[in-house]
Parts: C-alpha cells; structure tokens; sequence
C-alpha cells in the first residue's frame, strides 16, 4: 500500500470537494494519549470519522504515532473488547444468550 502500513491512505485526494477550509475539526490536544490507549476506537469516542482520524495521525506524527501504538499494544495488550453493544435492538446480553443457547 502507498505511503505506508494500515488501512490510513494518505494519497486520497479524491474527498478534497467536500474539505470545507474553515469547517475542520481541530486535532484534541489529548488525541496522542487517547490513541495510544484506545486505536481507532477513538472515532467513537471523539464522535468522529475516519477521515477525520486520519488526519488527526498525521498531524500527530502518523507512522511514528502508528509505531508507538503498536509498542503500547505489546507493553499493554488489547484492553478495548470489541465493542458491540447493541445489532437491531438487540442487546449485547440477548446476542450471547441466543448464541449459547
């Protein structure tokens, strides 16, 4: 993949109509730490888009942000569970008892 590892293309420049200059949503000055801790969970946390995100990595340090990620995951393992609370009205609780049984 162009310009690097990971789902993040830094050469799309086919979004660039739907950039409003004076409409971006700056970075959080807190993005770095919550990065590190949650990945792209973030999005949810900051109620974003990927888009947004992506930008947000780059401003931060992109691959060098990518790389401390993956160094915090090793130290620290994988603390956000996949996070599925609700699929058509349906409960995490009720998807687990259908699944069990």
């Amino acid at each position: 993949m162009p310009g690097g590892r990971g789902n993040r293309r830094k050469d799309r420049n086919f979004y660039e109509g739907f950039i409003k200059p004076n409409a971006k949503r700056p970075c959080p000055e807190d993005f770095r730490e919550r990065y590190l801790e949650m990945g792209w969970e973030a999005q949810w946390y900051y109620s974003t888009n990927w888009r947004v995100m992506c930008r947000w990595i780059d401003e931060c340090g992109g691959e060098e942000l990518c790389r401390a990620r993956r160094e915090w995951l090793r130290k620290n393992g994988n603390n956000m569970p996949n996070r599925v609370t609700h699929v058509g009205g349906w409960t995490a609780d009720k998807l687990d008892a259908l699944h069990r049984g």
